[in-house]
């Protein structure tokens, strides 16, 4: 857990600096609307900071797919992307995936996987019904938004 923490403050420390200085900006002509399901509070954190300041996306945050369900359930917003964590406490982001597509607000919502370790699963095991892609960690938080929108950029082709 130490190495991890110590992971994660250099990257903080890294993208804080790149997302005051971007390079280069790539505007979307809407905002999307992205779902983040991350049990972890230092990786929620990056993901946060890293799209919220460089990029056009819109982020609601859950820490479970539990609390992410019931909101969608009640009537919550439609999301453009979903991201999430393939290992999350209670139920599997695999599983969470499939209950969100069942959701008529959901059904369409593209889903990128993110994950440590996919656990012998061969990534192209992921990429059924709405996933799109996966993304491990550790991750570049500067390059996310570029990584994220690439993925999609693939999917339309």
């Amino acid at each position: 857990m130490e190495r991890v923490a110590t992971l994660t403050v250099i990257a903080l420390s890294r993208a804080r600096h790149r997302l005051r200085f971007p390079e280069r900006v790539v505007a979307m002509a809407d905002r999307m609307r992205t779902l983040l399901v991350e049990d972890e509070d230092d990786i929620r954190f990056v993901v946060e900071l890293a799209l919220a300041h460089r990029s056009n996306f819109d982020l609601t945050s859950f820490a479970s797919g539990v609390e992410a369900l019931e909101a969608l359930s009640e009537g919550g917003p439609s999301f453009d992307l979903a991201l999430v964590n393939l290992n999350l406490p209670a139920m599997s982001g695999a599983t969470f995936a499939k209950r969100m597509a069942s959701l008529p607000c959901c059904a369409d919502t593209p889903v990128i996987f993110v994950t440590a370790s996919l656990y012998g699963r061969d990534e192209a095991q992921l990429r059924g019904g709405n996933s799109i892609g996966v993304i491990t960690k550790p991750f570049d938080a500067v390059a996310l938004p570029d990584q994220i929108r690439d993925m999609l950029e693939q999917t339309r082709v």
